[in-house]
């Protein structure tokens, strides 16, 4: 099955994340990656859970996310 992220092993818990398309969501941090679902604690939109084989998750560096939450 392939999907937008099929390499499941891409996120890890403690990775920072933004949800395609959801600029507003703010940043994330994975809490959870279970196969294609991840869960997601996002800084505006609180946990989701998301299926990387319908949406696409975008890695941060954690420099980016320190520095969106000290402005």
């Amino acid at each position: 099955m392939m999907g937008l992220q099929s390499n499941y092993i891409l996120f890890q818990p403690g990775d920072f994340v933004r949800l395609q398309g959801h600029d507003d969501w703010g940043i994330g941090q994975v809490q959870s990656a279970i196969g294609p679902k991840i869960t997601v604690n996002f800084d505006h939109k609180g946990k989701q859970i998301i299926n990387i084989d319908h949406a696409a998750l975008i890695p941060v560096a954690p420099d980016e996310w320190h520095q969106a939450n000290t402005e």
